[in-house]
């Protein structure tokens, strides 16, 4: 579980909480019911989700006579959540649901996977899945299932790759042919889909794109489709089973604990599906899904690398092994591992990585809550701008970098973390996952280098790079955080020379394959400065806390201290990558796939 006293410091000096439930939207809401709210989700985490992790990753979904089966204990987590209401945090209440802000649901994605990561997609995909019919479905389709899916009695997924193309979707075959009633027929096959079959809910909804037959090739003719695995009756009762076959089950290294199936549609010509929206719009459409869930996903890589940092902490207090260096060679009372200096250094390393991951995901949170009441047309731009730079640095840097905590966390534990008797093990092996699934971090960073960047001359990463100049200014007239401010300062200078760099070459009309080529570093060099502003904040909000006397001064001074190891040790690290990338080192792009593939 994610410590309370994080997620409410997170809340009120990254997302601005009380400012937010002061809204009109959120007149229901007050500082106490938000208490009632992070309340339920710490108890439904506690008591179903964390209870039923071991036995749902031992015990992973197997296919036995075309049914789906799993532990009781998996049964009896998700049940916990719909009665709940976990499955409609963000949705209005016209729409059945609490109409929480979203850096709540960011909240509760992170504290919910840090203790079931498996269960915590079901709700993850399930919630963007029915946004999107919310929002693009007809009346026909939305009367039928979204109320269902709000309420968790539906669960949703997104039906996108196929066996021949993963990522490109470009190249998908799946057809929909039109019916006389309306409907459409869909056939074709489906891969990875998570969550594509079980019995937690009584009906799975797919979003399933496809081509309508005769469409455009390409993504221009790519439509989207609702496709349940039970037919409805005219009551909106769940019937006969449509037209969807489970051909096998995915076996993962980690997310162990959700089903991830490989789906055929129209084997018998039978599969019903409705069309969402407009012809030919579908990727338009999914785009949204995708990018709901490339925050969700960063909240929960930043979740499950808390959490394996807690665990590391409690080992590193209990575990007594070695004697004190400063004790002298004499010493022969052994002391607990905490006490060793580099597994101070782990600890800290942790904590600037997965706090700060945490940090990223709700700040990405809280300008959509920002958009969401802005009224002034030029704030509404400016946020979209940076909601769209944002997105793909919230996905993959919480990937990339709570694996390495995790990582870390393994290494606290030495042997033991290498073992199923403590699971941060499978919190290493259900992070991994992070930095592949909603787009890798090579396409993420694709899209944030080419669509984000150079597609709009550096507007938006300007616009936010010079923000962030005056917040760094503003936050170093605190003594105690000169020096970091200083380092911070002199480090966003560098990226922007990097960017006028960038943006040169691509004037110049260097090669995509060389400019494209250094996409990861400059992202993960982005992500890193984006980290180290939002802990120079953290540290500012936590040293006027401590000067004011507040409750929690080891809490806050470790937040301090996190600050100072992340500017001091993190960001030279990332900053390793701007020579490379002023000279457009295209070393991998010179070289023939010959010798890269050669024994």
């Amino acid at each position: 579980m994610i410590p309370r006293t994080e997620l409410e410091f997170m809340l009120d000096e990254i997302c601005d909480i009380d400012r937010v439930i002061e809204l009109e939207q959120y007149a229901h809401l007050d500082r106490e019911q938000l208490t009632l709210v992070l309340n339920t989700i710490e108890k439904i985490g506690s008591d179903f989700f964390a209870s039923s992790a071991a036995k749902m990753d031992e015990e992973e979904p197997n296919l036995r006579n075309g049914v789906v089966v799993q532990p009781e204990e998996a049964f009896r987590a998700i049940d916990a959540a719909r009665d709940a209401g976990l499955f409609s945090t963000s949705f209005s209440l016209e729409e059945y649901g609490l109409q929480l802000p979203h850096a709540i649901t960011a909240c509760a994605n992170a504290a919910l996977a840090s203790d079931n990561t498996s269960m915590n997609a079901i709700l993850m995909l399930t919630a963007g899945s029915a946004r999107l019919i919310a929002n693009f479905a007809d009346e026909n389709v939305k009367s039928r299932f979204l109320e269902p899916m709000v309420s968790g009695r539906f669960t949703g997924t997104m039906c996108l790759s196929e066996p021949h193309a993963g990522s490109s979707l470009s190249q998908i075959r799946t057809t929909a042919f039109p019916q006389p009633d309306g409907s459409y027929s869909l056939t074709g096959q489906k891969m990875w889909i998570t969550g594509g079959d079980h019995e937690l809910a009584e009906n799975i909804v797919h979003l399933v794109l496809a081509r309508i037959e005769g469409a455009p090739e390409g993504v221009k003719g790519i439509s989207l489709f609702v496709v349940p695995k039970f037919r409805l009756d005219d009551k909106g009762g769940v019937s006969d089973r449509n037209d969807v076959t489970t051909i096998g089950l995915n076996h993962k290294m980690g997310y162990r604990g959700v089903s991830n199936a490989l789906l055929s549609f129209g084997d018998v010509r039978n599969c019903q599906g409705f069309l969402v929206g407009e012809e030919n719009q579908g990727m338009s459409y999914m785009f949204q899904m995708m990018n709901e869930l490339r925050v969700g996903v960063g909240a929960t890589a930043a979740g499950v690398a808390i959490e394996g940092a807690r665990q590391s902490r409690g080992y590193a207090v209990e575990r007594v092994q070695g004697t004190s260096l400063d004790a002298g060679s004499n010493a022969r009372e052994q002391v607990a591992i905490i006490q060793h200096p580099d597994v101070r250094r782990m600890l800290l390393a942790q904590r600037s990585l997965s706090e700060g991951a945490l940090a990223l995901s709700l700040y990405a949170a809280s300008l959509l809550d920002d958009l969401d009441v802005e009224n002034d047309a030029i704030r509404q731009a400016v946020l979209q701008r940076r909601i769209s730079l944002i997105t793909p640095l919230v996905k993959s840097w919480p990937s990339e970098h709570g694996i390495r905590a995790n990582d870390i966390a393994l290494q606290v534990l030495g042997g033991a973390g290498y073992t199923r008797d403590f699971s941060v093990e499978r919190l290493y092996r259900d992070n991994r996952l992070n930095a592949i699934h909603e787009g890798t971090t090579g396409i993420q960073a694709l899209d944030l280098l080419h669509r984000k960047v150079v597609a709009d001359n550096g507007l938006a990463l300007e616009e936010f790079l010079n923000s962030a100049l005056d917040d760094v200014s503003e936050w170093m007239r605190l003594e105690e955080l000169e020096d970091l401010g200083l380092e911070l300062k002199a480090s966003i200078e560098r990226c922007q020379v990097v960017l006028a760099k960038l943006l040169e070459a691509r004037d110049r009309g260097v090669a995509n394959s060389v400019l494209f080529g250094n996409a990861t570093p400059f992202m993960d060099l982005i992500g890193c400065l984006t980290v180290a502003w939002l802990w120079l904040k953290m540290a500012h909000a936590a040293l006027v806390r401590l000067k004011q006397g507040a409750t929690g001064s080891d809490y806050l001074s470790s937040k301090v201290a996190a600050c100072r190891y992340f500017i001091t040790w993190e960001l030279p690290r990332a900053l390793s990558v701007v020579d490379p990338l002023q000279r457009l080192d295209n070393t991998w792009s010179e070289l023939e796939p010959a010798i890269l593939i050669a024994d």
